[in-house]
């Protein structure tokens, strides 16, 4: 964790603000839709198991 945080420092030569907004956006941002891309797939395929826990039986 060090290591990274350290690539990540130098990366940005320092500048705190830009570790903290830039990079702080870019891990939240990829772990919300690494997470999230589950129920996008789920939804795209439209899987024939999945409409029993559909909320809004009359929407796709």
């Amino acid at each position: 964790m060090e290591r990274a945080y350290g690539w990540v420092y130098d990366t940005c030569d320092g500048n705190e603000l830009l570790i903290n907004v830039v990079a702080g956006n870019l891990i939240l941002n990829s772990f919300y839709y690494l997470f999230n891309a589950i129920f996008i797939l789920i939804d795209a395929f439209d899987a024939s198991w999945t409409r029993r826990f559909k909320v809004q039986h009359d929407k796709k």
